[in-house]
């Protein structure tokens, strides 16, 4: 049988009736398609906020640190003959120095095993600062 033949049997109310069935059928299809991708999107949006993001802040306080840190050292070169100076440069750079290994050894984003390869691989960098200190 063919198509046409068999469409010729159903009235055209019924033929409507269909169309707007199929219609409203295709409609949910791109609906539920459009839900999951937004869907999608906002996980992914949160996923960035709460890892890629957090990390570029964190690495972001740890420059600042850092830089603070190379600002006491600075103080202690350049005011070498005042010894109370030095001594007030270098007590700040002790506790930065202990501020940022504790930033780079403390899990906040970044999984643990990641994070002691950095602060393992960071503590050679330290090592002649303590000697220093």
């Amino acid at each position: 049988m063919n198509v046409n033949n068999l469409m010729r049997r159903f009235t055209i109310r019924t033929r409507m009736i269909g169309a707007i069935a199929i219609v409203l059928a295709l409609l949910t299809m791109v609906g539920g398609a459009g839900l999951f991708g937004l869907n999608r999107v906002q996980s992914l949006g949160d996923q960035f906020t709460a890892v890629t993001f957090a990390d570029s802040n964190e690495l972001a306080e740890l420059g600042s640190v850092l830089g603070t840190l190379r600002r006491h050292e600075k103080d202690m070169v350049i005011g070498y003959e005042k010894a109370e100076r030095v001594s007030r440069s270098s007590a700040e750079w002790t506790r930065l120095k202990e501020k940022a290994i504790d930033q780079v050894k403390s899990p906040k984003a970044v999984k643990q095993a990641e994070r002691s390869a950095l602060a393992t691989r960071l503590e050679p960098d330290t090592a002649p600062a303590k000697a220093r200190a």
